[in-house]
């Protein structure tokens, strides 16, 4: 057992420098703690199946597996590993949102242009020049802070 887990540590370890990820990237790609990360890579602890599970995926690898693990079959699909369709749709929703951030800021100023170019006497000043700008920005970062809040409850997907 302690060569399987031995083996095991050497493998990741090999997979994440191969693949230039540093432990900290590993840690924040997988949710796995930065600890967890150094102990499994230097042997120091035999992983669960999940937290394997969750490594594979990050590395692309095929990891020998202990037959016998302390989650059962019911527990293992309770905790469902983060796999590439789920993080190919969470780029997807993060693509979303830049997306519809820049037009949306890209909209804001071509609208106050165009309002600001149909009226000749307004800003009579640099003052209210500014002042409308700012009334833009604001309205701006409103709209984007509830669309951010809202798309980011689970109500938007049915994530288990």
């Amino acid at each position: 057992m302690k060569e399987q887990n031995q083996s095991q540590a050497q493998l990741i370890k090999q997979a994440r420098l191969a693949k230039g990820y540093t432990q900290v990237q590993l840690s924040e790609m997988t949710r796995i703690s930065l600890r967890s990360i150094q102990r499994i890579e230097n042997a120091a602890v035999v992983p669960r199946l999940y937290t394997l599970q969750i490594l594979a995926e990050a590395l692309d690898l095929v990891l020998p597996i202990q037959e016998k693990q302390d989650l059962s079959s019911a527990e293992t699909e309770k905790i469902l590993p983060i796999t590439r369709q789920h993080q190919l749709e969470v780029n997807v929703i993060r693509l979303k949102k830049i997306i519809i951030a820049i037009g949306t800021a890209i909209a804001a100023v071509l609208f106050g242009a165009a309002f600001l170019s149909q009226n000749k006497n307004f800003p009579e000043t640099h003052f209210e020049m500014f002042l409308f700008w700012g009334f833009v920005t604001a309205a701006y970062l409103l709209v984007m802070s509830y669309y951010l809040d809202f798309f980011s409850k689970p109500h938007f997907k049915n994530i288990k």
